[in-house]
């Protein structure tokens, strides 16, 4: 497992814990990222809201204020689309190493 801290704006943190599998899939099916990947291209304001609801929930209870949702929600809409269409590429399999883009995160 590895621990990545990332400076998000001025004064957030927030650590990520990443581990890989070792599978070559990646953590989605192609099936749930291809899903993912046509939720995202047809409707990116409905994707980005369901994909933090389900993100920062467990047990269907938010682990999250709103506020800290929608701050979320807010970074996600500063992507790039085709950015964000690559990062669910590696999540679905089709580049793997750990990271979710060529970013290197």
């Amino acid at each position: 497992m590895t621990e990545v801290t990332a400076q998000s704006g001025l004064l957030s943190k927030t650590r990520v814990h990443v581990e890989d599998t070792g599978g070559p899939d990646g953590p989605l099916s192609q099936e749930q990222a291809a899903q993912m990947t046509k939720n995202l291209t047809e409707d990116r304001d409905g994707f980005f809201d369901q994909f933090t609801t389900e993100f920062f929930s467990v047990g269907g209870e938010f682990k999250v204020t709103e506020a800290q949702r929608q701050d979320a929600i807010a970074m996600c809409q500063q992507s790039d689309q085709r950015a964000a269409l690559a990062c669910m590429a590696a999540f679905g399999g089709a580049a793997r190493g750990g990271s979710c883009c060529a970013c290197g995160w």
